[in-house]
């Protein structure tokens, strides 16, 4: 059965299709869960209830939309595993703050004081281009390459908004008396 078959198959509620979509498509998806969420418990439960959360969204799709499968799947996927992380960001530990806020200023500026929802605030204010980057560098661990290749942007792009974004944060944290 090839992708578009598979596709339509899906979309028509068919339980054969929805668990070759799965066959075929598990590793990829847990490498999108992995890759965020850092752990395979966390990765291997997001990816159960990101594909529930996809047979869902296929079951609401015109069978006859063409759509590159392997694309959509991992944008669906991408885009659940990050609300997950944004459901999770109170569970943080300080020690992650504290990694942020290291990309953000230099050490003799940090100042343990800092709250942590201040910081996920600060970070979640900025504005969706300079958030995604900040959080696929700074967060991730990605590189610029990478990001730009993600996001669909040019590299040189991806690093004037992780420096847009820096700056932002770092001005934020002055005007809240944070760093000098």
């Amino acid at each position: 059965m090839n992708d578009n078959e598979l596709f339509s198959g899906c979309v028509n509620g068919n339980t054969q299709a929805q668990g070759l979509l799965y066959e075929r498509y598990n590793k990829h998806l847990f490498k999108i869960c992995l890759k965020y969420l850092g752990n395979e418990f966390d990765a291997d439960d997001c990816l159960q209830d990101g594909f529930l959360h996809i047979l869902n969204k296929l079951t609401k799709m015109d069978a006859t939309t063409n759509i590159k499968l392997n694309g959509w799947l991992s944008v669906v996927m991408r885009n659940y595993t990050l609300d997950v992380l944004r459901k999770q960001k109170n569970e943080m530990s300080f020690d992650s703050v504290e990694n942020f806020t290291s990309q953000l200023v230099d050490e003799e500026e940090f100042t343990t004081s800092i709250s942590q929802n201040i910081l996920l605030e600060l970070i979640d204010n900025l504005s969706p281009q300079f958030n995604k980057v900040f959080k696929m560098y700074a967060i991730d661990e990605l590189t610029h390459k990478d990001i730009a290749k993600e996001l669909g942007i040019s590299e040189s792009t991806s690093k004037t908004n992780y420096h847009r974004a820096r700056k932002k944060l770092k001005k934020a944290l002055f005007h809240l008396d944070i760093i000098d």
